[in-house]
């Protein structure tokens, strides 16, 4: 049986954990990385050829990208006609107590994200090792107290469920949910597409589950609501949105860009205009690894391989 989970608009539908396959290769008990150090991993990459790290990249991709078949724009834009040529240009809005102009997510980025908050929390409170009630204390959601007792009696019931949104199609899919296979976190992928619609990795990142004392929920998601942190693509400063605004906007900010947002702008945008290069597309899931910045560092690693040429990454690649 179904069960709604109301102050989510989440619904659990049971399922046996043997019976659930995650996208790729490994089944759903084994989907935990094998604690392979990211400096085995990369030996046996380096042994690869370009081919065969290419395959190894297209196996990442069916995790990443399988259930997705319109790409999510990254930024709101509106289409500017100049000299017989359409351009996309990205909307700007004003933001803050000082009313700054930064450029504005796309309405659909904004959908997946909370979504995608939405699993992630709702996998905290299952696997914390704190009692639900003080779990759901710190999920940005309005859980009451029947969502916490349907949660409980549903695990009690059942070893693992799809996660649905309540409204509709949602965004980000389905995923599973288990006491005993939990998410480390998020990893997210900015993106644009090639001649033939192919993803184009410009920036891998992720964002922990858990915060820095390895117990409680981790600020990114306890703060997913807050447009000034939307999981690190908020607003706000140090959130990749506030600062890549800070470059294309210099002017109306109190301090200079750092240079890593001052890439962006010159890859992503005409003459640091708001006239986007090319579309730019955005990902977010969740991932099963036990160490998430693992899952970051081989993902990155990986990529700069194949895409050194196109990837905005500085950390873990030669670039």
């Amino acid at each position: 049986m179904i069960a709604p989970i109301s102050g989510m608009e989440l619904l659990l539908k049971p399922e046996n954990s043997e019976e659930i396959d995650v996208p790729g290769s490994m089944s759903y008990s084994e989907a935990g990385d094998n604690d392979m150090s990211v400096d085995k991993w990369m030996e046996e990459v380096s042994g690869m050829s370009d081919y065969q790290c290419l395959e190894q990249w297209h196996s990442q991709k069916e995790y990443i990208f399988e259930h997705r078949k319109d790409p999510i724009p990254l930024f709101k834009t509106e289409v500017v006609e100049k000299s017989g040529r359409d351009y996309e240009v990205a909307r700007k809005q004003s933001f803050g107590h000082y009313d700054r102009p930064v450029l504005e997510r796309s309405n659909r980025f904004t959908k997946l994200g909370h979504e995608i908050g939405k699993v992630i929390s709702l996998q905290y409170m299952v696997d914390s090792s704190q009692n639900i009630t003080e779990a759901s204390e710190q999920v940005p959601y309005d859980v009451s107290d029947q969502d916490l007792d349907t949660i409980e009696r549903f695990f009690e019931a059942n070893d693992a469920a799809w996660v649905f949104s309540a409204n509709g199609p949602g965004l980000a899919g389905r995923y599973p949910i288990s006491e005993s296979t939990s998410y480390s976190g998020m990893i997210y992928f900015m993106y644009t597409l090639n001649s033939t619609g192919q993803e184009i990795p410009r920036y891998i990142g992720m964002s922990r589950k858990l915060g820095r004392d390895d117990a409680r929920l981790g600020s990114n998601f306890a703060n997913i609501t807050r447009d000034s942190v939307f999981g690190r693509w908020g607003y706000g400063e140090s959130q990749h949105l506030g600062e890549l605004s800070r470059a294309i906007f210099p002017e109306s900010y109190d301090r200079e860009p750092r240079s890593k947002y001052e890439d962006w702008a010159d890859a992503l945008f005409i003459d640091r205009t708001q006239v986007l290069q090319e579309n730019v597309y955005i990902e977010m899931v969740p991932f099963f690894d036990e160490s998430i910045k693992d899952a970051e560092e081989k993902l990155i690693r990986l990529a700069s391989r194949l895409f050194s040429e196109f990837l905005l990454n500085k950390e873990y690649t030669s670039n």
